[in-house]
């Protein structure tokens, strides 16, 4: 939210569409600098030109005193409004700056032939966001879920952003949904260094957070299909696990992955399943994991180390794969509840070390 400020109204000689040149005060208000604005902080502002009105956030520079121009609205077509250099310009609040507290159950929607402009409460072109990430920001700046669980419908198609998950307000719960027939039918897949297709570093989540229905794929050397760290929790559900160019599932920092149903793996990855520090990725009940194509899983399938834990017990693997079944080193635990040394999918035996456990 941009900083507010009492009473900072002046006057702007400028003209155009361009930055502002802030002029003198309006008899009665205060200079943006005497209200306490700051150099470079951002403010919401608001133009005042005779018939013509704009809403936006800038950018205060103190020398030269100018403030630049990002519109939130206007009635110019929500484009900048051409300016008459007789215009006023003062702070104030936009509808955007306000949480809205959710009084029921809500979803919004995501679709490939949407648009980040719009309010993400349709599930049509003109009603659905276009990105992931900007579904998250705007669920984390303007709403307070207030207990209620808040789903976001992803439609089908190939998304080539990933979503950094924060916070969010009120806890209740956070259901990202794809297509839980045909997981592949909505695919996220990342190029970009360092970008994962889900990444939820958030700390304790503030509520329950479940992924449904969705195909990871990445191709840059840091990138992950789901990464967990520092105590967040993540329910997956009727997932697919394409290439991924430094791993399938990574938990670290005391995160957990918990795997509710059947899911199924198509590509390779340095590991498949990957705990470090303390955090746990499990399957709950007896799963089927289906893995087709032959993929080949260069560090180990599933690697375990630093005190953390991977607990498959139960679970079986369908299909076959390349490379070492495990790794476990320093006081990790692999647990199979006693699946063998071939419960895993691989050509070539796992190793234990420094004290981790495979059992």
């Amino acid at each position: 939210m941009a900083k507010l400020y009492n009473l900072a109204r002046m006057t702007t000689a400028t003209t155009g569409s361009g930055t502002i040149t802030l002029g003198s005060a309006i008899t009665g208000f205060l200079s943006f600098a005497s209200a306490g604005v700051a150099d470079g902080e951002v403010v919401t502002y608001a133009i005042s030109d005779g018939s013509n009105s704009e809403i936006g956030r800038g950018t205060y520079t103190a020398a030269g005193t100018t403030l630049t121009r990002s519109v939130l609205r206007s009635t110019n077509g929500n484009a900048a409004v051409n300016l008459s250099g007789n215009a006023q310009v003062f702070i104030t609040v936009a509808a955007e700056d306000l949480r809205i507290r959710l009084e029921a159950d809500t979803t919004f929607y995501v679709r490939t032939d949407g648009s980040d402009s719009n309010s993400g409460t349709a599930n049509t072109s003109g009603g659905a966001w276009l990105t992931l990430q900007h579904a998250m920001d705007v669920l984390v700046g303007r709403y307070d879920f207030n207990a209620h669980s808040v789903t976001v419908q992803v439609g089908a198609g190939t998304y080539t952003g990933g979503v950094v998950v924060s916070p969010w307000v009120g806890g209740g719960s956070l259901i990202w949904i794809g297509d839980t027939t045909t997981p592949s039918n909505v695919t996220v897949s990342t190029n970009a260094n360092s970008a994962d297709c889900f990444n939820v570093t958030v700390g304790a989540t503030p509520g329950l957070l479940q992924i449904k229905g969705f195909k990871f794929v990445t191709a840059a050397s840091q990138s992950v299909g789901v990464r967990v760290t520092v105590n967040a929790v993540v329910y997956l559900f009727n997932v697919e696990f394409g290439a991924c160019a430094a791993g399938h599932l990574f938990c670290n920092a005391a995160g957990e992955i918990l795997i509710w149903t059947n899911y199924t793996i198509s590509g390779g990855a340095p590991n498949h399943y990957a705990v470090q520090f303390g955090s746990v990725i499990a399957t709950i009940g007896n799963l089927t994991i289906t893995v087709t194509g032959t993929p080949n899983f260069s560090s180990a399938f599933a690697s375990a180390g630093n005190g953390a834990t991977v607990q498959v017990g139960g679970s079986t693997f369908s299909g076959s794969a390349t490379g070492a079944r495990y790794s476990v080193t320093k006081n990790g635990v692999i647990d199979t509840s006693g699946g063998g040394a071939n419960f895993f999918p691989g050509n070539a035996a796992g190793s234990s070390a420094s004290g981790g456990q495979y059992v």
